[in-house]
């Protein structure tokens, strides 16, 4: 509720919501609970602590920021009965919730208490709700009598605000106060059950590629897998670098690959996530760790793309700590620039050449390095300026 509300509101932010797992570059953020929130606005508190929330997210993504625990907000994944149906539970991806939110009290005069368990409806209506609890996690909700309602929403905009213009809470968190998603309509299956039946996830090493294969068994309604990679050397979160698409609905075994190209030496692990075309997703993770060596030898790569204009890669290997000069000539012989003049550790490198201030034509790019070990390593390559 705020600047509007109705049925349609709520219908876009579920879509909203879902565009997360659908896309590969799209990273959620949640509003809710952000203090000082007048309807459309906030006041100067509300739009710091907006600007904190943020700022971690953007940090992480452009800044290789190391701040990445409980940055995302918690968003459900997946609602379910318990065997009795007096018990619903709810598993949330992104960061999970913190605990169930005391009531909020408003009113000078006349006092008001807002419940967490009026702002979570079933089948559209509210009341049957007696309290909740975090278990892990797992938000578990209790009912008044058992249900059958098949599904569940949480802060719906068509909710009528009688006493107030805007709603101020309670607000399902994370750790870190980060509001959960709101959502609309969500399945509430009779137990957790799992869309895809998943066979096996393996893979397999090329020098600095990973080749990860996995076949179903069956699928339902399967949209496919986001393939996420984390490098267990660094202190960075899980990054999502490919997607795969599903079968749909199969009932024959589906085999699939997916090839993580380029990487540089460390260990690594991964992990799939199955999305069906509802928004509903499941993680299978690889159970073996990932190892890239270091390369056995110095070597320069062809510059990529070739011809270019006007950036282009120059890759080179060094297999231990050494002094590297990378130095760009003309036809003639004559030194025009040098490209790169740095110590690099042990491992795969790469530097980028910009041509604005070169001329089309053939130009020949030589490597000079040397271990603190004494071996020494000379090559050179052409490329091609093209403008």
């Amino acid at each position: 509720p705020g600047c509007s509300s109705g049925e349609e509101l709520d219908q876009l932010r579920e879509k909203q919501r879902q565009i997360g797992p659908l896309y590969n570059d799209v990273e959620l953020f949640s509003t809710s609970g952000i203090s000082q929130h007048y309807g459309c606005h906030y006041g100067p508190d509300g739009y710091v602590e907006l600007a904190t929330f943020l700022i971690r997210n953007i940090a992480k993504q452009y800044y290789n920021g190391t701040d990445t625990v409980n940055i995302r907000p918690p968003n459900i994944k997946h609602a379910f009965y318990s065997d009795n149906r007096t018990k619903i539970k709810i598993l949330f991806e992104g960061s999970r919730i913190q605990s169930w939110p005391a009531d909020t009290v408003y009113g000078d005069v006349t006092i008001v208490n807002h419940s967490m368990k009026d702002y979570i409806y079933l089948d559209g209506v509210y009341g049957n709700i007696s309290g909740g609890t975090v278990s892990g996690d797992t938000l578990i909700l209790n009912l008044i009598t058992p249900s059958f309602a098949t599904k569940i929403s949480y802060l719906p905009a068509s909710r009528d605000l009688t006493d107030q213009q805007v709603y101020e809470g309670p607000f399902l968190r994370n750790p870190r106060r980060l509001g959960a998603l709101s959502f609309f309509e969500f399945p509430i299956a009779d137990s957790l059950v799992t869309a895809v039946s998943l066979q096996h996830l393996i893979y397999s090493v090329n020098n600095r590629d990973v080749t990860l294969n996995w076949t179903t068994v069956s699928e339902e309604n399967n949209a496919g897998f986001e393939v996420y990679r984390i490098r267990k050397d660094d202190n960075a979160d899980w990054t999502k670098v490919g997607f795969v698409q599903g079968s749909g609905t199969s009932f024959v075994p589906v085999n699939y690959f997916y090839n993580d190209i380029g990487l540089n030496s460390g260990r690594y692990n991964y992990k799939l996530k199955q999305i069906d075309f509802n928004g509903n997703f499941e993680f299978f993770s690889l159970n073996n760790e990932v190892n890239i060596g270091l390369p056995p030898k110095f070597l320069l790569y062809q510059n990529y793309p070739n011809p270019f204009n006007p950036n282009t890669k120059i890759e080179f290997d060094t297999p231990a700590e050494s002094d590297v000069t990378i130095k760009l000539y003309d036809i003639s012989g004559k030194v025009i620039k040098t490209i790169v003049k740095n110590s690099f550790n042990a491992g795969y490198h790469i530097v980028q050449l910009n041509s604005s201030d070169l001329p089309s034509g053939i130009y020949y790019y030589t490597i000079y390095a040397a271990s603190n070990g004494n071996e020494k390593f000379i090559a050179t390559k052409k490329m091609v300026v093209v403008k």
